[in-house]
């Protein structure tokens, strides 16, 4: 049975930010595509990038979702790449060590080097056989339609990269390359420099700031595209990179500046607002809105432990494992296969 491909509703993925630890987003969605073979009769575990009809990523879920839907990764493939990419990019041996990252991150420079996390993107090209000039909008129509949130270094201003020609009238088509784009939209200060475009001379860096879980961008874009317009959504599936850590209020000026940071890209804030509005709870009742991210035991890890893979597995497994995510899950995978059956009684 191969998977549903020509559904009249959409199937929405969101990927969360959050540096290495979104290796739990690919092994939650392993868990799901896992199920989804299972209850589909499939021969194969299905490519996210024949299930969806658009996935939208910001900082490290971006990076995901153009290994996902651009390169057209299985999910396995885009795990493996990332474990090698977490190491090559957060492992090199830093001059100073500890406490050269210390002071830059007082100096508010960045940690890591921008040109390493560049290059790992051009050997996922390698792996997949593109040539590194390729650019990441697709020249005729996109099977999977990928967004990635970004944000203009000068004057910090949001905006998104489309792998597709976007026919709204203020949105923005720009010109790069994917290992441009990707490395765009995972660049998340302080670890990284801005992004510059060879062609443009524009920098970029992540759209993290607000923007971190992009569930809000994902069904505004929805609206904003014609072939879109008249078709129902059928599934979102918002996937997080585990919660983050709860602090005391503090006085001092750099704790709260900091804090304030912390606020401004918190997913599961994202997430509680976006259920609680009109839409969010018309979708959840309609089990056609789902989100998993590992609630406990991911706050003390750091955005950069590349070489935390073992604990995260750990804590992914269990938490997909606790018995108040089996309905949820059951009910995603039905959604995922036939997005339609939900849509029915929806005006």
């Amino acid at each position: 049975m191969p998977v549903p491909k020509g559904p009249k509703s959409l199937r929405v993925l969101c990927l969360d930010g959050g540096g290495i630890k979104g290796y739990t987003s690919l092994l939650i969605l392993k868990r799901i595509f896992s199920t989804m073979m299972a209850e589909g009769n499939l021969k194969e575990i299905p490519r996210p990038c024949d299930v969806f009809d658009l996935i939208v990523g910001t900082s490290t879920g971006g990076l995901i979702a153009v290994m996902l839907g651009r390169l057209h990764m299985t999910i396995d493939e885009c795990i493996t790449k990332y474990e090698q990419l977490g190491k090559s990019v957060f492992g090199g041996k830093r001059r100073g060590g500890k406490l050269r990252k210390v002071f830059k991150r007082l100096r508010n420079s960045a940690v890591y080097d921008i040109e390493t996390l560049q290059e790992e993107v051009r050997k996922l090209l390698d792996f997949k056989g593109i040539a590194h000039s390729t650019t990441f909008r697709e020249t005729g129509t996109s099977s999977c339609k990928v967004m990635l949130c970004v944000t203009r270094s000068a004057g910090r201003k949001p905006d998104a990269f489309r792998n597709y020609k976007s026919m709204d009238p203020v949105a923005e088509n720009h010109d790069c390359t994917i290992w441009e784009a990707a490395s765009a939209t995972a660049a998340a200060p302080p670890f990284f420099e801005s992004v510059q475009f060879s062609e443009t001379g524009e920098k970029w860096r992540d759209g993290g700031m607000r923007r971190n879980n992009p569930i809000n961008e994902a069904l505004s874009e929805l609206t904003r595209q014609r072939d879109w317009k008249n078709r129902k959504i059928g599934c979102v599936l918002n996937v997080g990179a585990g919660v983050k850590k709860s602090e005391a209020i503090s006085s001092r000026l750099d704790r709260v500046l900091k804090g304030a940071v912390r606020i401004m890209t918190d997913s599961d804030d994202i997430a509680k607002v976006f259920a609680s509005s009109e839409l969010g709870g018309e979708l959840f009742r309609t089990h056609r809105y789902f989100r998993f991210s590992v609630p406990q035991g991911m706050q003390d890890l750091k955005l950069d432990e590349w070489n935390e893979t073992k604990k995260m597995r750990e804590l992914t497994a269990e938490y997909m494992s606790h018995v108040g995510n089996g309905y949820p899950l059951a009910r995603c995978v039905k959604s995922l296969l036939d997005p339609d059956e939900n849509c029915r009684f929806v005006s």
